[in-house]
């Protein structure tokens, strides 16, 4: 009896992780909606930040891109942080200086919490908005996010992050499918709670509430689950778009993906004690453990299942199960095969890919083999 429980429990963990919690949290969604106290004409001043190193390919273009959006230029800081660039990436900024972009240099690349750090200390204004020096903001973005605001209980907005693709590779068409996914699961989350956290490509929040740790591989998601903690909500704002270049390459992909998993180990065991609480709303019984903890538990809820149906049943259940994961492994197969082989193709292979990467992320965590001072994914850059 014991091993049937546990063989359900992770045949329960797995359903959940893919698509289990994205039909319950959309199925919540349709029946509690908390009020939303919006003001579309508040225009905030806000400090845009930019951390950036060796990013001469891609800088320019996004400058001019921020300098575009439709919103009050004397309203707007911009600071781009330039952590020890070897390139000519404080060159092309200095270009921008009678445009109002103010460089910041530091002589040591310390990550990108670090960078954002040392850019508070020269922000003027209450609300900071940080992004990426290879996203860009499609027109009137920053208006639509920076309205929110105008409700006192907003701590922190993000927008709608896609990706596009320039070039076809392993990871490219699986990155605009999860992205998606992505997005609706925290746009379902908003309407009935907070997004689980902010889009680091789109971070918008209330200074007093921006407290960023450096040693924390993603920061966007540690500041976010800090702002829900002091009782702000995290909004997600899906007419405010945001995008990049989805990576091409695999290396990159598993790179990207090792990174975002590590900082979400981080995050959740120095915020474990919002796991399961109902102190903190749904968002610490439901969101926070469907969304982001039972995700990096997947390779072993998997491998767990795998062992448990392997020596303790042989029913149709478990026959059915290796038959599904046997079509799963041939899709990825043909997909290395033939990469115009059709898109469910490629998604499955990006799932697997992820579950490689948790596998990896997992071992250099216990290892401590990780650094804040991230690779660049060369790939999405053009």
């Amino acid at each position: 009896m014991i091993p049937l429980f546990i063989l359900l429990f992770f045949l329960f963990s797995l359903m959940w992780i893919y698509g289990g919690y994205f039909l319950f949290i959309a199925l919540l969604s349709c029946i509690l909606k908390k009020e939303n106290n919006i003001n579309l004409s508040y225009t905030p001043e806000v400090t845009i930040i930019i951390p950036t190193f060796n990013e001469e390919r891609v800088i320019e273009e996004r400058l001019k891109n921020l300098l575009a959006q439709d919103y009050p230029h004397d309203k707007l800081q911009f600071l781009v942080v330039d952590s020890g660039s070897t390139d000519k990436t404080g060159e092309i900024v200095n270009r921008f200086k009678s445009y109002g972009v103010e460089l910041l240099t530091e002589n040591e690349r310390k990550g990108k919490g670090a960078a954002i750090r040392y850019a508070l200390n020269f922000s003027r204004y209450g609300i900071i908005v940080v992004s990426d020096a290879n996203s860009y903001f499609e027109p009137g973005c920053l208006k639509k996010i920076l309205s929110n605001f105008s409700d006192l209980r907003v701590g922190g907005v993000t927008g709608r992050y896609t990706v596009r693709e320039k070039l076809k590779g392993p990871g490219s068409q699986g990155s605009v499918f999860f992205r998606e996914y992505e997005n609706n699961l925290r746009r379902y989350e908003s309407q009935v709670d907070s997004a689980v956290s902010l889009f680091g490509e789109l971070f918008a929040c209330r200074k007093e509430l921006c407290i960023v740790d450096e040693r924390n591989l993603t920061e966007d998601f540690d500041t976010s689950v800090y702002i829900r903690s002091k009782g702000y909500f995290l909004v997600y704002e899906s007419g405010a778009e945001v995008y990049e270049y989805a990576p091409y390459s695999r290396q990159d992909l598993i790179t990207q993906r090792k990174r975002v998993i590590i900082g979400t180990i981080q995050t959740i065991y120095k915020h474990k004690s919002m796991l399961f609480n109902p102190g903190y709303g749904l968002y610490g019984t439901i969101i926070l453990p469907g969304h982001k903890l039972f995700p990096v538990l997947s390779p072993f809820f998997l491998f767990g299942f795998l062992v448990v149906a392997g020596v303790f049943f042989r029913t149709i259940l478990g026959f059915c199960f290796f038959s599904f994961l046997g079509l799963f492994l041939l899709l990825a197969l043909l997909n290395l095969i033939n990469k115009k082989f059709p898109n469910l193709a490629r998604i499955v292979f990006y799932i697997i890919l992820v579950n490689f990467s948790c596998l990896l992320a997992w071992r250099d965590y216990f290892f401590g083999k990780y650094t804040v001072k991230w690779k660049k994914m060369e790939s999405s850059r053009f």
